[in-house]
């Protein structure tokens, strides 16, 4: 098994703004990385992509952002591992590094690839 590194930078050389979750839209990110907020889109076409056939799986883990006129939230991040191994195509949006001991293994919200995810992969030039 080889990481994806290549492939996480073509995923991310195609991700824009109007792909993040629409409740993103209301929430000032931690820092001023591009792909805050992209995470569930980027994680699903990895593992569309890539994960499925490599025995990765989706993964999710509660963490903090900073929302205007509210503090701090909770908001769900994700990222997708084999159980030993994580690959984060967006853990550059935090500052610090994730405790992915904490982090759940869970479902996409789709079993085919998201509205926003087949966006990507067409971006891709990848055939559905």
């Amino acid at each position: 098994m080889r990481e994806p590194k290549r492939l996480i930078e073509k995923i991310k050389s195609v991700m824009s703004p109007n792909l993040r979750y629409p409740a993103w839209k209301t929430v000032r990110p931690i820092s001023d990385d591009p792909f805050t907020g992209l995470c569930y889109t980027a994680s699903e076409a990895l593992y569309h992509l890539w994960g499925k056939d490599n025995g990765f799986v989706p993964y999710s883990i509660e963490v903090h952002v900073c929302v205007p006129g509210r503090g701090e939230a909770l908001v769900s991040h994700w990222y997708l591992s084999n159980g030993r191994v994580v690959i984060d195509a967006t853990a550059s949006q935090f500052p610090d590094p994730v405790d992915y001991r904490y982090g759940e293994r869970c479902g996409f919200m789709t079993r085919t690839p998201s509205k926003r995810t087949r966006e990507v992969m067409r971006r891709l030039e990848v055939k559905l």
